[in-house]
């Protein structure tokens, strides 16, 4: 009831506002439009995926909605607001003032129940000749019936000012912010000695600001814009923590001080999902004007984040150029070419030295600089030819390539390198209002696509691999650091190959009817894997009918039917690899 009395009163308040603006002046359009309602909501079972985002009460809440506009003859308002509950509200306000100044201001705020994950499938043991034992997998829930769920608000706001008119010169102000409040699960994983996972509720506080201003105008023939924009994210909620275990050996529980050498820390409560606290800086430059018989569009950009936590930076580069050139009256190419370069910090990895303290002298240091796998530079470039055949039929010839340089990828100085080629055929015919058919068919081929660096499977090590003859007493033939080099089968689910297809007619047997129906469908694949497969096939026919007895009616049936088969690589992880 309070709700409802909350809602009534603000709408109240917002007709006195209207109604004593307008009668100080003169309007040529003002109304208002209100609608006042409830709902209540009844779900059976597991209510927090079937209301993720709505509140599964079953008590009576109000609602309402109210639309105010006032136009005079160089100014426009309009203000929408819908109320759904406490958590879900919509909020639009728009102003111009002919063509000197506008402003758009919007607001929403929404829930989600992530419900809780009851880790009933994290349960495994080793299995030691008929009977189990050895090693095993346990989880713990310190919290158990949790409700979680945050609220996501979200405001932003556009103004736009003419400076001047000699240049048609314009102020830019944009603003958003972000801010997620309430509280969510989070699981910390003990070392690989317990192999214990903890489920605990974390507090959810988290904002993300960002601004952007800039000038737009025109020199010449040219028109000109730069912004410049700057967006920080931090959380502003502590973060969870956990126990870690002594460090021991997973069966017998002894030598404790061999495998506490080989992590960086047990026997100690520490936090973990921790969120860093982030800033980003960018700057933005773009052209457009025309050249002769072609018109361009160009742009340039760089922008700085850092992480202020880790004390890291990466910096991006990017431009694009779009051309379109009218060869003839019914002929144009268009031209397409976007790049990026992005750079980011190595920093060095200082580890403590493993198995330092044990009871023989076979210590390793694995001190490492992380190569960042965003380091790269991309390329895009295309070309479309677009011609009139006839009077009904339309024809576009695109060519494209992609190609795609990753530095350090599998290490210092190793780099990778993925290139893409592609063609694209569209055919359009339209025989007047009564028959129309699109047919588009575009092939894709690649080299080299993103692959894992590391491998997917291990090979044989006691065949491979060469023991280990200094360590002394602990009597260990082999170290797990060893098995990286067992490692083999470069892994990816992305194709080497894809055709794509799609297909739409639509018929109008009178000016009522209209009858829909298209296929569209695709097939890639992948055989360049060492051992694996990547194969994908899908098709997707649909029939549509639409009849409209009248301007205010229409009647609509539909039938769609999807096929997909998919075959793709699949490991399971067990213990010991």
């Amino acid at each position: 009831m309070l709700r409802l009395l909350s809602l009534l009163l603000s709408i109240v308040l917002l007709l006195a506002i209207g109604a004593a603006v307008s009668a100080q002046e003169d309007v040529s359009d003002q109304g208002v439009k209100l609608w006042l309602g409830g709902h209540s909501t009844d779900y059976d079972g597991y209510t927090k995926k079937v209301g993720e985002y709505k509140k599964g009460n079953d008590e009576f809440l109000p609602e309402g909605k109210i639309h105010y506009w006032r136009w005079q003859d160089d100014s426009r308002l309009d203000l929408n607001v819908q109320y759904f509950d406490d958590d879900n509200v919509l909020g639009r306000f728009n102003y111009n003032l002919a063509d000197k100044f506008s402003t758009e201001i919007n607001f929403r705020s929404m829930i989600r129940q992530t419900g809780q994950d009851l880790l009933e499938n994290i349960a495994a043991r080793e299995w030691l000749s008929t009977v189990p034992g050895g090693k095993m997998l346990t989880h713990e829930i310190l919290d158990p019936g949790a409700d979680y769920n945050y609220t996501r608000s979200e405001i932003s706001s556009q103004f736009n000012l003419l400076l001047s008119r000699q240049n048609d010169l314009r102020l830019l102000v944009s603003h958003r912010s972000i801010i997620k409040k309430g509280e969510e699960q989070q699981i910390a994983s003990d070392h690989c000695f317990s192999c214990h996972l903890t489920s605990q509720g974390a507090t959810v506080n988290r904002q993300t600001h960002s601004v952007e201003a800039g000038l737009e105008g025109k020199a010449g023939k040219y028109d000109l814009g730069l912004k410049v924009g700057m967006r920080t994210f931090k959380s502003h909620a502590d973060a969870p923590t956990a126990y870690y275990d002594n460090a021991a050996h997973p069966v017998t529980g002894g030598a404790t001080d061999e495998f506490g050498s080989r992590v960086l820390y047990d026997d100690t409560t520490a936090a973990y999902s921790v969120f860093p606290e982030k800033r980003k800086i960018w700057q933005k430059f773009r052209v457009k004007g025309d050249i002769g018989k072609t018109r361009f569009v160009g742009s340039f950009g760089h922008s700085k984040t850092r992480n202020k936590t880790a004390n890291l930076d990466a910096n991006s580069i990017n431009g694009a150029l779009s051309t379109t050139t009218r060869l003839s009256k019914s002929s144009r190419l268009v031209g397409r070419l976007t790049a990026y370069r992005v750079t980011s910090d190595n920093p060095l990895i200082d580890l403590p030295d493993y198995r330092e303290g044990a009871a023989d002298s076979a210590t390793f240091d694995f001190d490492f600089i992380r190569y960042s796998s965003l380091d790269r530079l991309n390329g895009e470039a295309s070309i479309e030819l677009i011609t009139r055949l006839d009077k009904s039929t339309t024809l576009s010839l695109l060519a494209g390539y992609d190609r795609i340089d990753r530095y350090d990828f599998f290490g210092p100085g190793d780099n990778a390198t993925t290139n893409k080629f592609s063609g694209q055929a569209n055919l359009k015919y339209l025989a007047g209002r009564q028959f129309s058919q699109k047919i588009k068919y575009r092939w894709e081929k690649t080299s080299d696509p993103f692959t894992s660096a590391r491998g997917l499977f291990e090979a044989d090590g006691s065949k491979l691999l060469e023991p280990l003859t200094d360590i002394g007493s602990a009597g260990f033939q082999f170290q797990y650091f060893q098995r990286e080099d067992l490692r083999y089968q470069k892994i990816t689910t992305e194709a080497t190959d894809r055709h794509e297809i799609d297909i739409v007619t639509t018929f109008r047997p009178s000016l009522k009817t209209s009858i829909n129906t298209g296929i569209k469908g695709y097939y890639e694949f992948n055989d360049d894997l060492d051992s694996l497969d990547v194969e994908r096939f899908s098709i997707r026919p649909n029939l549509g009918i639409n009849y409209s007895p009248s301007q205010k009616a229409i009647f609509t049936v539909g039938y769609t039917y999807s096929f997909i088969k998919n075959r793709g690589p699949v490991t399971i992880a067990l213990f010991d690899g």
